[in-house]
């Protein structure tokens, strides 16, 4: 079975048309739009930075969007402490920013590697201890991070949220590759 679709037009009246396969339609649109589940649910890493000495600074992440119902739950819960008024054209206000930093850190940040230690006093560390180069992964770790390095926060939730980082095929395109 075959649609006739139109491919361009030339002139306000004269249109070119050609046949298209509808399964062709649905394996673009599946190729295109289609995530692999395992890796929105289990996470995938993404590399943020090279360090200075050649270690790759990266984040392991679950899918920020509809796909992650744990996300959205908890930042509408730690949204409503946070609200208000009804005036939705304003800049959000750090009580809602720390919100969906929280959200985030709890639901989408699944671990991280190689992360300077940029921090004070890294949370899993006795103050006693020296200075460690890496900070380990944990939730307050995370958030003061993400609240001294907003820039950082805002890269994490755009990686979070872009389609081709959880697709099936940039796996497989990237095992080729190696």
């Amino acid at each position: 079975i075959s649609a006739i679709f139109p491919i361009r037009r030339c002139r306000p009246r004269k249109m070119f048309f050609c046949l298209v396969n509808p399964k062709e339609i649905v394996m673009g649109l599946l190729a295109t739009f289609g995530t692999d589940k395992a890796k929105e649910t289990q996470g995938t890493w993404i590399d943020i930075i090279t360090n200075d000495d050649d270690t790759v600074c990266r984040m392991k992440l679950l899918r920020m969007g509809q796909s992650n119902r744990n996300f959205l739950k908890r930042y509408q819960s730690l949204q409503r402490r946070y609200r208000s008024g009804a005036n939705q054209d304003r800049l959000p206000t750090e009580g809602e920013l720390d919100a969906l930093r929280e959200a985030f850190v709890e639901t989408v940040l699944v671990d991280w590697e190689n992360v300077d230690n940029i921090l004070e006093s890294p949370a899993g560390f006795p103050a006693t201890e020296p200075r460690v180069k890496y900070m380990p992964f944990t939730r307050p770790n995370a958030l003061a991070l993400f609240k001294r390095l907003p820039e950082l926060f805002d890269y994490v939730v755009q990686e979070a949220t872009k389609r081709e980082n959880f697709q099936a095929e940039a796996d497989e395109a990237d095992a080729k590759n190696s």
